[in-house]
């Protein structure tokens, strides 16, 4: 009877150098799976606090720095080699300024920014993921996770929100506890009061999109401070909806359609509307005159009566 034996290889030799990523004049290695990356040191320490003060470690008298070479690399657990060679494309796009990836690759690159606190990475990702259509869901879970800036969930918020069936048990699960809760009470804001058995509408919501964008910034906390540069400012007639990387229409928009625009005589006939309907302030009239009270004119005095007889 025949038997095969294996004989496991050495750690030395599984691991390998990267293809594409060891170059030439790098300073830092790093580990990742069976291979080994050789890159610049420079952009990690320049863009991550994480790996600043990870590869500023002192190194033990005797010893040679992690990540010096191949026999000594800086290893990177959990996480899969092909999405770090993604990540390092972000500093070696041979295309300069045109980063051409799926939304599957910038999500992998988002994690690791998010994870190593590369900011401006982070938001080179926010800008990419905006240009792609998501599910409102799937999106505002996606941002919820990474932290990403939350007015650029408004409309998403806003279809959630419109959209006549409720959150299912499996979206207020993706949604998480608070943010189900969120949307459930703009929801009751945008179908008005409740019926005499306390039951709501479960139509689509009456509110114009302004009123309804304006409702969901009260709740969800997004007034405050300057409006994010990421969105698209609002146009006269077209809501929040329109907003550049999510091109959502409202339910109760899909089903009307866009509204034309006013003609001049609209205009003139709508500011004459206003101009009649808008309350005047009166001039301050004059306080009324008091009227004089003649003075009673004295009695002349009488002349010196004379008695001519004594």
């Amino acid at each position: 009877m025949a038997h095969s034996y294996f004989s496991p290889s050495t750690a030395v030799e599984q691991i390998k150098r990267h293809p594409k990523y060891y170059l030439n004049g790098g300073d830092v290695h790093f580990l990742v799976e069976n291979y080994v990356y050789r890159v610049h040191r420079y952009f990690f320490e320049r863009e991550s606090a994480w790996f600043r003060e990870k590869l500023g470690v002192p190194t033990p008298a005797g010893q040679t720095p992690k990540g010096s070479s191949d026999a000594n690399p800086f290893p990177l657990d959990d996480v899969a080699a092909d999405d770090f060679s993604k990540f390092l494309w972000i500093f070696y796009n041979p295309k300069y300024s045109i980063y051409d990836a799926t939304l599957e690759d910038w999500i992998a690159i988002l994690k690791l920014a998010f994870d190593w606190r590369f900011a401006e990475v982070k938001k080179l990702c926010t800008r990419q993921i905006e240009l792609f259509v998501i599910a409102p869901v799937p999106k505002i879970e996606l941002y919820q996770q990474y932290e990403l800036d939350k007015k650029l969930l408004i409309p998403s918020f806003l279809h959630l929100c419109m959209r006549a069936e409720p959150l299912s048990l499996k979206e207020g699960r993706q949604l998480g506890l608070e943010t189900a809760l969120l949307i459930a009470t703009a929801r009751e804001c945008a179908r008005g009061k409740p019926a005499h058995n306390g039951a709501r509408s479960p139509t689509a919501a009456e509110l114009e999109e302004d009123d309804m964008v304006s409702i969901i910034k009260e709740i969800f906390g997004l007034s405050a401070g300057p409006p994010s540069p990421s969105l698209t400012p609002l146009e006269r007639g077209t809501g929040v909806a329109t907003f550049a990387g999510t091109p959502i229409s409202s339910p109760r928009k899909q089903q009307e359609g866009a509204k034309p625009p006013h003609t001049p005589a609209e205009v003139v006939s709508l500011q004459a509307t206003v101009a009649a309907i808008k309350p005047t302030t009166k001039e301050a009239s004059p306080p009324p005159s008091v009227p004089s009270v003649a003075q009673p004119t004295p009695p002349h005095p009488r002349p010196p009566r004379h008695d001519s007889h004594r």
